[in-house]
């Protein structure tokens, strides 16, 4: 079910009223969850690989990552409200 609700944003419609008919509510945050986290490794995945070889000059490369850490408040989340 995680993959058929990761596939697009109609199928994860259709499958909005699964949980009152098949699963608890538990189970399917626990569906969700499974698709957030393999979204959020798919997008590092390729941010990591464009960090290996980003075709810029290292130097300039890791000071534009030093300035977007320090406007994030040193990497950590942050809520923008």
């Amino acid at each position: 079910m995680a993959c058929a609700v990761a596939t697009s944003t109609h199928v994860y419609s259709a499958f909005e009223a699964v949980p009152a008919q098949e699963l608890t509510a538990a189970a399917f945050a626990a569906v969700t969850s499974i698709m957030v986290m393999n979204n959020i490794y798919d997008g590092f995945v390729h941010l990591a690989s464009v960090t290996r070889n980003p075709d810029v000059d290292k130097a300039d490369f890791q000071l534009w990552s030093l300035a977007v850490s320090a406007i994030n408040g040193g990497g950590a989340p942050t809520s923008r409200a």
